[in-house]
């Protein structure tokens, strides 16, 4: 694993590279790297996986660049010996709740994909469970090269390619089910057949779906084109997987797609942390819609909960977890939904009760009746809800 520093202005302002580092913690780094911003907005996860000392391993790039030294969480220890084994790629989900990661394979059986969570404060990977395709669509020799997540973080899509001279079949999975293996495992819909053993995102929230294998390269047209799932947060085959939407003019598709950092493929983001604070919102659609809807989920602040401005602002009339959706239309007709959840931190609202009269020498025990952790007392106790005094 290498860290590359570019100089922007250098090479007549098409950059080059100043400074090469061999990071020593990534020795055994192969094939999987993927990045999402900390929770602080700020400072970046860079995510690899090491298969000696096997654990996923999050190194943190800050405005000092980049701290060699990972936060290292246990995986399994998957005897990978040669590159195909280590081929496929690792997604986060784009609500950063959770990482999956695919192994392509060297020979049948040796093909899996791996669910795990994943802390954007702490950078820790946890490890839940891996499952192998063919386990649950009954075809012996289903590969994974690469997953994918819709803009709302609801459902997971794996291309599962059988064999080298056939038909991808395009998977969903509902993410609501992930902790549970079973129920995941059951909540998969076949949505079509076609382009697919690459999935990615794209800024238009679209996902890309096309054909790669460097055995087909030669061999099969329909690695000159690609399909599409036009809109991705829908279930089943609402999504409309369209299976050749495009062919290349010249050339044909090797391999993955260029792998984003999750956070530039959000629909929309924001700022702000408590309620009653106002909350400021900015999409990421392009182009930019002719018609737009937001609502915020937060019925209890009547009217004010539906705003039709490109970049609204809301106040959440209570603390809690709000499904922020948006629909909008795109000058060339196109009709987008999408969704994340906004977490709002609560307000405390103390009440000490009326004035209370006290003899000489007692004492009574006041009780802020709200979350500690958000206030201190006049004597400087901080982080408890009551206190005793005597005067």
């Amino acid at each position: 694993m290498f860290y590359y520093t570019i100089d922007l202005d250098q090479n007549g302002g098409l950059g080059d590279i100043i400074d090469t580092t061999h990071i020593p913690a990534g020795w055994d780094a192969a094939e999987k790297l993927t990045a999402a911003y900390h929770r602080n907005k700020r400072d970046i996860w860079i995510i690899t996986r090491k298969f000696q000392v096997d654990s996923y391993a999050a190194f943190l790039l800050t405005s000092d660049g980049l701290n060699y030294y990972p936060v290292l969480s246990p995986a399994p220890d998957r005897n990978l010996n040669s590159g195909p084994d280590n081929w496929g790629h690792m997604k986060i989900s784009y609500d950063k709740n959770y990482l999956v990661s695919c192994y392509y394979g060297a020979t049948t059986g040796d093909e899996d994909i791996e669910i795990c969570r994943f802390d954007d404060k702490t950078g820790s990977v946890t490890y839940l469970y891996s499952f192998k395709l063919h386990e649950i669509i009954n075809y012996p020799a289903t590969i994974p090269y690469n997953c994918e997540f819709s803009p709302d973080s609801k459902f997971l899509y794996i291309g599962g390619i059988q064999g080298l001279d056939t038909i991808t079949q395009i998977l969903q999975f509902e993410i609501k089910y992930i902790d549970d293996k079973d129920l995941f495992l059951q909540s998969v819909v076949n949505v079509g057949q076609g382009q697919g053993f690459n999935l990615q995102l794209a800024p238009d929230g679209k996902i890309y779906c096309l054909a790669s294998y460097p055995a087909m390269s030669v061999t099969y047209d329909f690695d000159k084109t690609y399909g599409i799932i036009h809109h991705p947060q829908n279930k089943g085959i609402l999504c409309d997987y369209e299976p050749y939407a495009y062919e290349f003019n010249h050339g044909y598709f090797i391999f993955a797609g260029i792998n984003f950092m999750t956070d530039y493929l959000l629909r929309f983001d924001f700022d702000g942390q408590c309620a009653l604070d106002t909350f400021y919102f900015d999409p990421w659609f392009f182009p930019e819609p002719t018609w737009i809807q937001w609502n915020f989920g937060d019925t209890a602040s009547g009217s004010q909960n539906i705003s039709y401005d490109l970049r609204p602002k809301h106040v959440f009339s209570h603390g809690g977890e709000y499904e922020v959706s948006v629909w909008l239309t795109y000058p060339s007709g196109r009709v987008e939904k999408t969704s994340r959840v906004v977490a709002v931190d609560s307000i405390p609202y103390p009440n000490l009760g009326p004035d209370t009269l006290i003899c000489s020498g007692s004492s009574v025990t006041l009780d802020a009746g709200c979350n500690a952790q958000f206030f201190t007392w006049s004597t400087g106790q901080w982080g408890v809800s009551s206190i005793t005094v005597s005067d």
